[in-house]
């Protein structure tokens, strides 16, 4: 019942759920917050948020994104601002509302701004390298694509089959 303990906690871990499809342990978890009390906490909210976008409802996504914004300007609780701020970016590239040339700057800053062993370091490069491949440079996007199943491999497999899944189509696509 503490929004702090708990939107600290699912955030440290939020790649970890949803990308082992237990998105919805995560819904059940926010669902015994109101909406204020989610939106004064700033992991909370982005939690929420990324829930959204991988459950598919950009609407929801892009909302709870812009209220952990505003939360994080008020300076309500939560995580150090750096971690936040990358995370956050990761949302909105997710998005990709200002096109894939934006998602893949957005992704590819993020990416520098996480440490070396950060789960979210290959989430970023495969966002990156979706918007690259999408602005036509298969080789560009190869690159980033091997980078971040090698980084994804023994902790977020679903990141790195999506990774090897990208990969195959450029080889096809390269013959």
């Amino acid at each position: 019942g503490d929004p702090a303990l708990t939107g600290d906690a699912v955030w440290r871990d939020i790649l970890v759920y949803l990308t082992r499809g237990d998105g919805g342990l995560v819904q059940g978890w926010l669902s015994k917050f109101s909406r204020g009390q989610i939106a004064e906490n700033v992991p909370l909210a982005l939690s929420a948020s990324l829930t959204a976008l991988f459950s598919g409802h950009l609407p929801d996504a892009e909302h709870w994104s812009l209220v952990a914004a505003a939360a994080q300007e008020r300076g309500e609780p939560g995580e150090a601002p750096r971690s936040l701020a990358s995370r956050a970016m990761v949302i909105e590239a997710m998005g990709a509302r200002e096109g894939v040339a934006s998602m893949s700057d957005v992704a590819r800053a993020a990416a520098r701004s996480e440490p070396k062993d950060s789960l979210w370091r290959p989430l970023c490069l495969l966002l990156s390298a979706i918007g690259t491949y999408l602005q036509g440079d298969r080789a560009g996007a190869a690159t980033l694509l091997e980078e971040a199943a090698r980084l994804s491999r023994s902790r977020t497999p679903s990141v790195t089959s999506l990774c090897l899944a990208h990969r195959v189509m450029i080889a096809l696509e390269d013959e």
